[in-house]
């Protein structure tokens, strides 16, 4: 099976050709955290996932590029770039989380861009697929291999040079965490075989489609590697057997083709290995032929002999020194470009990490921003109805059923204190859609905690055990609350009242953003009570005047006809008369 080599960089990809390609097999173990065994996961590490995640934001914001107008000035093409990557991570984040059936698992870009995170095997390869079917490119994973070559590799290629064949002999070195071997290295050839060791940490109906992405990953890695060297080109590969197909590994053949010398080679490679075995020929051909000087020459080749040897000696010792100091030098230089390298992406994910971090802290205050401005809104309604209300009971309603649109709340209690008698009146009750008028009844120990620390109460969980120990009770009738929001009514120092909101079905039902808008609606509620009263008191006064004016003026009248009469008869039908007037009646 042959596999060409894929262009440089995908094509557009059609919408609804996106649509159809989505991946819809969904997560099935934990992305990240500790497996169901509380074994933690620690496949994949973060800067690998976000490696990924440029490339996919490269090939994006390069065809966003493309598909600008021409005369599209730098800095709009620049931000319209920015725009179509930004675009793409949200739009990978809402694809993974749809994917992922538990929601505690869910992430965000900032969970993405974490570089500290770490992710199972399975999770990689559903980012890997949805990346693929977000660029439109196909051949995504071997590109992602082609821009992810070992930095061992790399080292060695910048410092030595070597022959292209060299690097592929090197792989298992430059790879040790992974089962990679060359097989066979020739000048304008390579075979490598890779098989996992990781199969049993991914789900049995998962392993052939990571099997394959990874095979094509490992076919990018490796088919980039003669552009490290003299070759300068991607090799051309074809895959011999792949393990997601049965074969016990996956064996990959690459070729490339290296550039031709045009340097003249005046004399053979081994050309010192055949002057040196001519004058040895030639030497022991003088002495058996005992020509004249023979002995002469021989004893000089004896006395000279332990010279050459200590000098040949000397110098292998001297080359396996540099080559020891060379070895050395260029681990320290491998050791040097890996930690710039880790220090490069450690610094570009802490980068994105903190502008996503911000970018969530802004959307937010903007939330809460919203929520504030739709707490004022529903407060200033509440108080334009209170405005016009001068009713008690009229008031107390209001509030009560603008309550009930607002929150979750299944149990709304509206209650009133009068301490002179330490009685309580419940002004509101509506449970469930039933409205309950249960009769006056002594403080409660919760209704004296109130009164005496005149804070808002939230309770949220074990709401049976906070009850016991707050000495609430229930009304007759009525169900045990599982959350409760409870905030006192307060006129200058004094607690007159207070408002409860309660779900009877589910815990953790209010949060503190209701308990802060029910204290507002608290605060407007006690202004309007006080103002009834007030107003109640005024027209109580009001009315006991008239009466008290009533009575003087009839008491006067009397006098003024008693002082004109002086008849005991006259007196007496005088005071009957006025009598029957002021009291209506027709008998005295």
């Amino acid at each position: 099976m042959s596999r060409n080599t894929p262009p440089a960089s995908p094509s557009a990809p059609n919408p609804e050709a996106l649509s159809t390609q989505r991946p819809t097999t969904p997560l099935v173990g934990r992305p990240f955290g500790h497996d169901e065994d509380g074994r933690p996961i620690e496949h994949v590490k973060g800067p690998s996932l976000i490696r990924l995640i440029h490339i996919l934001q490269e090939q994006v914001g390069r065809r966003a590029e493309q598909e600008s107008p021409a005369d599209l000035p730098p800095p709009e093409r620049t931000e319209r770039r920015a725009q179509a990557q930004t675009a793409i991570l949200d739009e990978l984040v809402m694809r993974l989380n749809a994917a992922i059936p538990d929601p505690r698992f869910h992430v965000s870009r900032a969970d993405l861009l974490d570089p500290t995170q770490t992710y199972s095997h399975e999770f990689w390869l559903l980012v890997v697929e949805h990346c693929r079917a977000l660029s439109g490119d196909e051949q995504f994973c071997f590109h992602l291999g082609a821009q992810n070559l070992p930095d061992k590799l790399v080292t060695l290629a910048h410092d030595w040079a070597p022959a292209t064949s060299r690097l592929y002999q090197r792989i298992p070195w430059a790879l040790e965490s992974v089962d990679a071997f060359t097989v066979r290295a020739t000048p304008q050839s390579a075979v490598v075989q890779w098989q996992s060791r990781q199969l049993s940490l991914i789900p049995a109906q998962a392993r052939a489609r990571w099997i394959k992405a990874v095979c094509q990953m490992y076919q990018g890695m490796f088919a980039a590697l003669p552009t490290l060297t003299r070759a300068g080109m991607v090799a051309h590969v074809r895959e011999v057997h792949c393990q997601a197909e049965g074969a016990a590994q996956c064996e990959w053949e690459f070729t490339w083709r290296e550039p031709q010398s045009h340097r003249r080679r005046v004399l053979p490679r081994n050309w010192r290995w055949w002057a040196g075995g001519a004058a040895t020929l030639l030497v022991l051909a003088y002495s058996l032929l005992d020509l004249p000087g023979a002995r002469w020459l021989l004893a000089l080749l004896a006395a000279t002999l332990p010279l050459t040897a200590a000098f040949y000696l000397t110098h292998v010792r001297g080359l396996i020194r540099e080559h020891e100091r060379a070895e050395q030098l260029l681990r320290e230089q491998r050791e040097l470009s890996q930690a710039q390298y880790e220090r490069s992406e450690r610094a570009n994910a802490e980068l994105q990490y903190v502008n996503q971090t911000l970018e969530q802290r802004v959307a937010e205050r903007t939330a809460e921003l919203q929520q504030r401005v739709s707490e004022l809104a529903i407060i200033n309604s509440v108080q334009e109805g209170l405005a016009s209300r001068l009713d008690t009971q009229a008031i107390y309603d209001l509030v009560g059923d603008k309550i009930r649109e607002v929150f979750d709340a299944q149990a709304v209690l509206i209650t009133s204190y009068d301490h002179s008698t330490e009685t309580t009146s419940f002004n509101y009750n509506i449970e469930k859609g039933v409205r309950y008028y249960p009769e006056l009844r002594p403080f409660t120990g919760f209704a004296r905690y109130l009164i005496r620390t005149r804070q808002t109460v939230l309770i949220n969980e074990n709401a049976d055990q906070r009850s016991a120990e707050l000495g609430m009770t229930v009304i007759p009738g009525t169900e045990n609350p599982k959350s409760m929001l409870f905030t006192p009514l307060i006129v200058g120092d004094v607690v007159r009242g207070m408002i409860s909101l309660q779900n009877v079905d589910r815990e953790n039902a209010f949060s503190d953003s209701d308990a802060r808008l029910l204290t507002t609606l608290a605060n407007s509620l006690s202004v309007a009570l006080e103002n009834a009263r007030l107003f109640d008191e005024t027209q109580r006064l009001f009315k006991a005047e008239q009466q008290r004016a009533a009575e003087l003026a009839v008491i006067n009248s009397i006098q003024q006809g008693l002082a004109a009469e002086l008849d005991f008869q006259s007196i007496i039908d005088l005071v009957g008369d006025k009598l029957r007037e002021v009291l209506n009646t027709g008998e005295i």
